[in-house]
């Protein structure tokens, strides 16, 4: 009967011959295997080789592919819609602002944030630190929450960085630049917030809010310098603030576009008397205001007056002398006068009325449809004085009340109703500079494309509820934020201007061909279907590898299209 095997592991060596005459080494691993009933490599291993001729055993060379693979590194990065931001904070000089007016590392790192802000529309913070794996950022050392928390602190500390970047902002403007102010207001979650109150807002959220002011260039929409003030300041007296803010960064000769909430006649005095022009609305229930209208009641009916841009509106230029009043901030003994005292300015202005036909008939209904409401009330025996403040004054205005017997008789008193219908449908604009009403209006609806830069400050710069708790460190991020609203409305006004003269004969002979004005309108096409947040999103699928080794190093980009070649082109960036 044959021995039973023991299942040991028996290891010997193996000599394989080579054509050359050399002669490899292995050992090699066998066991029994007691089913196939025969021994089973489970193992081998080259020891070396025998050169021809020679008993000793040498190690022999690695392979190759071996040797190749380790000394090649390999890095993938989405670059184009990083360049194009790189572009932007170079050619609008906001990068420049803020390495002249701090440290390198300081200026890196706002720079990052606001790039990573535009690029995210308002992402939150804590994502940047994901973000800046695959994306490029200038602060090469890498983000973290502990830092831009950190930063935030540090940059809210430094008042100059702050100013000389807001005064850098302003020496970029021309001569006599049309300035637009106004405000929003900023929820906090933190108790440590002195500036912050509880305030009515657009938003009932329940926080406490802050207000934030902003004065930047109507034609262009860049912004210039903020302020952060508490909660319930009055929008009437900020605007001194702001005047005397422009005057310390020589701004002479600018224009100033404001709301209706900047236009009691202190904000007016101080504007003339601060040498600044001006453009905004004028309450046209003031006595002098509807003076003025009731001698241009039939502005509708002449055709010369209708504003080019909107023949629906009509329009008229007024010049006047009038005469504001304003209470002194300081005494004067050569005057006699105290501080509080009222002093009185006069100047030539131009009172610009309006009158909008689409107005009226809106203006006209829904004044019909309140002294309605109020008449049936009363019809159906309702108690007058159970009804709102708004709803007596009202009845006692626009309707006449008769009872006889237990029967109630209502009706509108006819005449005050087309007392009040005499002025639905104007508005008026007051000025010191603008002699032309369409020229004013003009300038004055591109005021109200502020509404549209809050929304960008608040939804696509993550600043609606900043989430930080001292007030050195909300200063230090709406700073940030504010750069990255720069970076976003120069980029916009690079995009709106290009979309301008896009498919525009120049010109010139190699411009004007058939196929370069038909490639431009496409991408014009183009970039009025996207917003910007999309057209960003599409260059961020560029991709680069770069490959480096021992004697070389290579930059692979991914192909881009002929239209996006194009948009680069125009934007200025310069492709390899």
């Amino acid at each position: 009967m044959p021995p039973k095997p023991s299942g040991e592991i028996k290891t010997y060596t193996v000599e394989k011959k080579l054509s050359n005459g050399d002669v490899y080494v292995y050992e090699r691993q066998v066991q029994y295997d007691p089913l196939a009933k025969r021994n089973r490599q489970i193992g081998s291993k080259l020891l070396g080789k025998k050169v021809q001729g020679q008993g000793e055993i040498v190690p022999t060379r690695p392979k190759r592919r071996s040797d190749s693979t380790s000394s090649v590194t390999a890095t993938r990065h989405r670059v184009g819609m990083m360049e194009i931001l790189d572009h932007v904070g170079k050619a609008s000089g906001i990068d420049a602002l803020l390495y002249a007016n701090t440290d390198r590392g300081t200026a890196q790192k706002i720079i990052s944030l606001a790039r990573y802000l535009v690029a995210t529309e308002g992402g939150p913070l804590p994502s940047v630190v994901t973000f800046q794996y695959t994306h490029p950022l200038p602060y090469e050392e890498g983000l973290s929450e502990d830092i831009y928390h950190d930063l935030f602190t540090q940059v809210g500390r430094d008042a100059s960085l702050e100013q000389s970047f807001f005064a850098g902002r302003c020496q970029q403007l021309g001569t006599h630049p049309a300035l637009a102010y106004d405000s929003t207001t900023i929820s906090t979650y933190s108790e440590q917030q002195m500036e912050a109150q509880h305030v009515k807002g657009k938003t009932n959220d329940g926080l406490k809010k802050i207000k934030f002011l902003v004065l930047y260039e109507a034609e262009t929409r860049q912004p210039l310098l903020f302020r952060k003030l508490k909660g319930n300041i009055s929008d009437m007296v900020t605007i001194t603030a702001a005047l005397k803010q422009l005057q310390i960064f020589g701004v002479r000769g600018a224009e100033l576009i404001t709301d209706s909430g900047y236009n009691s006649q202190e904000n007016i005095a101080n504007m003339l008397l601060g040498n600044f022009r001006f453009v905004t609305p004028i309450e046209i229930s003031q006595t002098w205001v509807a003076k003025a209208i009731d001698e241009h009641l039939d502005l509708n009916d002449d055709p010369n007056a209708a504003m080019p841009f909107d023949p629906a509106v009509h329009g008229v230029s007024v010049p006047m002398m009038h005469t504001f009043v304003r209470k002194r901030q300081y005494g004067s003994t050569a005057k006699g006068k105290q501080k509080g005292d009222s002093e009185n300015v006069r100047r030539r202005v131009y009172l610009q009325i309006y009158f909008d036909g689409y107005r009226k008939a809106e203006q006209d209904l829904a004044l019909e449809e309140r002294i309605h409401a109020v008449q049936e009330l009363l019809e159906a025996d309702t108690p007058l004085q159970t009804l709102s403040q708004k709803m007596q004054s009202i009845a006692s205005n626009y309707l006449i009340i008769r009872r006889r017997g237990g029967k109630v008789t209502v009706k509108c008193d006819l005449e005050a109703v087309r007392e009040k219908k005499k002025h639905n449908g104007f508005f008026a604009l007051l000025t010191n500079k603008r002699k032309d009403s369409a020229d004013c209006l003009q300038l004055y609806r591109k005021r109200a494309l502020i509404e549209l830069l809050f929304e960008d400050y608040k939804s696509r710069t993550n600043g609606s509820r900043p989430r930080v708790w001292t007030a050195d460190a909300l200063q230090g991020r709406m700073f940030v934020q504010f750069v990255a609203l720069c970076y976003r409305e120069f980029f916009a006004e690079q995009v709106r201007t290009m979309i301008r003269e896009l498919g525009q004969p120049t010109g010139d002979p190699k411009h004007d061909l058939k196929k370069v004005l038909d490639d431009e309108k496409k991408l014009q096409t183009w970039l009025r279907n996207n917003s910007l947040r999309v057209i960003l999103e599409w260059f961020d699928t560029t991709e680069c590898t770069e490959v480096s080794a021992q004697l070389r190093k290579r930059r692979l980009r991914s192909e881009i299209t002929a239209r996006d070649r194009l948009f680069l082109s125009r934007l200025g960036i310069r492709q390899n």
